[in-house]
């Protein structure tokens, strides 16, 4: 009886992990983009971060508009379709942030020296902590030449986790 006992919380225990597997996105951040750039005409993503959010993954993403207001624009990582778009509260957005940045051991500058020493000749052209792939990361984008990289670095080690090129509105490993 002990015996079932601890293999049921074994298998719930792992269970997320399964989940999270199977929830690998069809579209792409750069889609998840176009498509929150169609909803909110004019504005300009300023981050974009697929996470677990009510119950269900998707891609999440800021958006300002041209009148200065932040849209909070959810896009299904299987379809494409948005799923939602809303005003974002800016005192939530930035006490989001803020905690954030408090469980972060390696700062943003450590970040950036770190992902251009991943990226050699590269110049880092933005830098956010952020939720990525069930995972809290410093996500830098570092462009060499005419080519567009994205490195994932762990905030708590400064471990590169993943060094992407993002082309042609897809991303390579």
């Amino acid at each position: 009886m002990k015996l079932k006992a601890i293999i049921a919380v074994a298998v719930a225990m792992c269970l997320p992990i399964f989940a999270q597997a199977q929830t690998k996105p069809e579209i792409t951040k750069m889609q998840a983009e176009k498509a929150a750039m169609t909803a909110v005409k004019g504005g300009k993503v300023v981050s974009a971060e697929y996470e677990h959010e009510a119950g269900k993954y998707i891609w999440s993403l800021d958006v300002k508009t041209t009148d200065g207001e932040t849209k909070e624009v959810w896009v299904d990582p299987m379809t494409g379709k948005v799923a939602k778009a809303s005003t974002e509260n800016p005192a939530q957005e930035k006490k989001e942030k803020m905690a954030d940045m408090k469980t972060a051991k390696i700062t943003q500058a450590q970040a950036e020296k770190i992902a251009l020493k991943a990226v050699p000749g590269g110049k880092v052209s933005e830098a956010e902590l952020e939720h990525e792939s069930g995972m809290f990361i410093w996500s830098l984008d570092v462009k060499v030449g005419k080519t567009n990289k994205e490195v994932w670095i762990n905030p708590q080690s400064g471990k590169v986790e993943k060094v992407f090129t993002e082309s042609a509105g897809k991303e390579q490993k």
